[in-house]
């Protein structure tokens, strides 16, 4: 690796979403939102597999209370080292939209080569029950590609009883709308815990530990 074996390449994707969730609840009505993009150095963000069309913003269409919206993209690794892949939601604005619009991804394989492109599918809804009180909601979403091993989830380069211990804490919460049920955010939901980020956290995410423990990541 270079640069003393430490390889972290990021993309933030700022989601900026202007709405009025307050009015939607009272009138299902939609929401529109759109979505600024920034890309580090290593990771490309494409609309296409031929990676020919550069994600610049993505719009969400319009968000009705209790549903989803998904958007695909295409991700390209344009370093010359192979990463593993891991997206987070973050800097939720306000505050308590954490709890009412949940955001989940998946993609075919974590682990991305050198010029490999993987398809990611990227996921927002909203509760059903939504009684947030905001009428407007920004998040990001960190795009990160590092040598960290899956398992190693506080990132301190070991994967042990630190990392088994923010794993139990979230064991069985899941995101907002998880399964489309509009449910809000379960209380000690961590995303961080949710390795293989399909929006619950169980034996799947326990297993995918299991099988890194005791190893040591690069970073």
């Amino acid at each position: 690796m270079q640069n003393g074996k430490k390889l972290v390449l990021f993309l933030i994707l700022t989601v900026l979403a202007s709405s009025n969730l307050y009015a939607l609840v009272l009138r299902k009505s939609p929401v529109p939102s759109a979505s600024a993009v920034e890309t580090g150095p290593s990771i490309g963000v494409y609309w296409d597999q031929g990676c020919t069309q550069s994600v610049d913003s993505i719009s969400w269409g319009t968000l009705q209370v209790g549903g989803t919206q998904e958007v695909d993209v295409y991700v390209r690794n344009e370093g010359s080292d192979a990463f593993n892949l891991a997206l987070a939601a973050q800097d939720w604005q306000p505050g308590n939209a954490y709890d009412w619009l949940s955001f989940s991804w998946s993609c075919g394989s974590a682990t991305v080569g050198p010029g490999q492109v993987v398809e990611v599918a990227l996921t927002l809804g909203v509760a059903s029950d939504f009684s947030g009180g905001f009428s407007g909601f920004s998040f990001s979403i960190g795009f990160k590609g590092g040598s960290y091993l899956l398992g190693d989830i506080n990132k301190d380069g070991v994967v042990d009883q630190k990392d088994l211990a923010i794993l139990a804490a979230a064991y069985g919460s899941h995101c907002a709308n998880y399964d489309y049920q509009g449910e809000p955010a379960s209380p000690n939901w961590n995303p961080l815990a949710d390795l293989n980020g399909d929006g619950v956290v169980n034996l799947l995410d326990l297993l995918l530990l299991a099988n890194d423990w005791g190893k040591t990541s690069v970073g």
